[in-house]
């Protein structure tokens, strides 16, 4: 069997874990990752089809069991690093191997604005306490708002065994292109709307090669929710990957949800794999 390219969204879809040292622990949170949503493409750019780029995103909805702390940023102001992030993995399975496809550059979702937005899978919403994505509440983000380059931020600044982002010195921190002096530092946004509006359609979004799309295989799109405190042991249901189908046109690319969704790691969709689990902490 081929291994999974490496690279920090390969560490991200990991299930197992190192224990919780040096992190706020949270024992009984048991957050789901319920809804792999539709996708959409965004756009290409690079050189002609077949050797660009395609900047791909969908959505997701998750719920959780037990009251986790989520505190909200500020539009402008200190950034807080209370809040759940969400890495993205796309993967190709041909011939006997799954592949990685997504690049490294994928940027990863912070969900930097509370939401509780009713009653889940999870159970009954509870109305408190405030800074919390409280017992039995769902979110649900479209394309739309997982696709938002203000929220996208590389993986590499998280460290996923922990759950834990320093907003400090960040991608968000510095802009992009990065301000001087001490403002790249401060743990006050520096990212800007106006700079997001230079970007082209792919940059920090879910990026893949038109070269790895036009291949044939099955493609898999995974969601990896990511928080910090959460026992080892509760995380297999922080990932759920769907099939997508991938399709050219002659100028365009389209996707489209096909299939059945699973819980847990994406290499669990690998015709005849199997896979365990193994954890320390």
């Amino acid at each position: 069997m081929m291994l999974i390219r490496s690279g920090l969204p390969c560490v991200l879809l990991a299930t197992s874990a190192l224990a919780q040292t040096n992190a706020p622990y949270h024992p009984n949170t048991d957050l789901n990752v319920y809804q792999v949503g539709s996708g959409t493409i965004y756009g290409r750019d690079g050189a002609p089809y077949p050797n660009g780029r395609a900047g791909v995103g969908y959505g997701h909805a998750f719920c959780t069991t037990e009251n986790h702390p989520w505190v909200t940023s500020p539009t402008w102001g200190l950034m807080t690093s209370t809040h759940f992030m969400i890495a993205f993995l796309v993967v190709r399975e041909s011939n006997g191997r799954m592949v990685q496809v997504s690049k490294p550059e994928t940027g990863v979702k912070h969900s930097r604005v509370t939401y509780n937005l009713g009653s889940s899978q999870c159970g009954t919403c509870q109305s408190g306490p405030s800074g919390f994505f409280r017992s039995g509440c769902y979110d649900a983000y479209s394309t739309g708002y997982n696709g938002d380059r203000f929220n996208l931020a590389p993986s590499n600044e998280i460290n996923p065994w922990l759950g834990t982002w320093n907003p400090v010195g960040s991608y968000f921190d510095r802009g992009d292109p990065a301000v001087g002096g001490a403002a790249a530092t401060d743990g006050v946004q520096s990212l800007t709307n106006s700079q997001i509006q230079a970007f082209g359609p792919v940059k920090n979004r879910i990026t893949i090669d038109e070269t790895d799309l036009s291949q044939p295989g099955t493609y898999y799109g995974q969601v990896h929710l990511v928080a910090a405190g959460e026992s080892v042991t509760a995380r297999h249901n922080n990932l759920r990957s769907a099939e997508f189908g991938f399709s050219w046109n002659g100028s365009s690319w389209s996707i489209s949800n096909q299939g059945s969704q699973l819980a847990g790691t994406v290499l669990g969709q690998w015709t005849g794999a199997t896979v365990n689990e193994g954890h320390n902490g």
